[in-house]
């Protein structure tokens, strides 16, 4: 017996919309997708609104994801967001290896350091054989 994977519909916002901006997008996206079952529904906005996306849809279908993750728990690295900072922050989901991270800042393909329970979720886009759950590797 094959498991069938659930459809994921995923939006990834790129560096669009202020704090103010996602409240009101979740407070009407919230109540637009509250019907859908047959698929799981995840936004990945700007990490800045996280933890507004976060507060805007909990309660709901509506899972929040971050854009990217820095694989080291911590050190100097300018900008980046880690695994403990998502966690603390109650995000489940991260996306690895975005095409214009490589293209714009010159960065190799990604692959996903060892993930544990403590560590979100991720998926990737940078290579066909990383475009599953990394959990189920």
């Amino acid at each position: 017996m094959t498991n069938a994977r659930r459809p994921l519909m995923a939006g990834n916002w790129k560096m669009y919309k202020t704090r103010a901006q996602t409240s009101e997008f979740f407070a009407d996206f919230v109540l637009m997708v509250a019907g859908v079952g047959d698929r799981d529904v995840l936004i990945c906005p700007p990490a800045v609104d996280l933890e507004t996306a976060l507060g805007s849809t909990a309660g709901s279908n509506v899972s929040v994801g971050a854009q990217t993750m820095h694989f080291a728990a911590e050190g100097a690295y300018t900008g980046e967001i880690s695994p403990p900072m998502l966690s603390e922050l109650g995000v489940p989901y991260v996306i690895l290896g975005h095409s214009e991270r490589r293209q714009y800042y010159a960065r190799k393909r990604c692959r996903p350091g060892p993930q544990s329970a403590r560590r979100p979720r991720c998926w990737s886009d940078a290579d066909p054989l990383l475009r599953r759950d990394a959990r189920s590797a």
